[in-house]
């Protein structure tokens, strides 16, 4: 099955949702995206995890809080113990 997710940023959770993801987010994650210079990058980083974890607890019935992104040989994303489940993750920039 293929499905296609999409979002504006103008469309983005609220203060308290970004707080909880953060929360959430390997440390790894949040220096990365912490290390962007623009907050329009650091929001479409933010953003396009918060939507991966949707589509994959949607999905997967996998509780949010529960869902472990981890990053493959080549630094694709891989949903960490579920390696049949395959996303990607792109944006257009605005």
């Amino acid at each position: 099955m293929l499905a296609i997710y999409a979002s504006q940023i103008s469309n983005s959770p609220d203060i308290e949702q970004w707080r909880s993801l953060l929360e959430i987010l390997p440390d790894e994650r949040r220096d990365r995206i912490f290390s962007c210079h623009r907050s329009d990058d650091r929001e479409r980083m933010l953003m396009g995890d918060w939507l991966a974890r949707e589509a994959i607890s949607e999905h997967s019935g996998l509780p949010f809080s529960q869902i472990s992104i981890v990053r493959g040989e080549h630094g694709k994303p891989i949903l960490d113990g579920h390696q049949n489940l395959h996303f990607s993750l792109s944006h257009s920039g605005q």
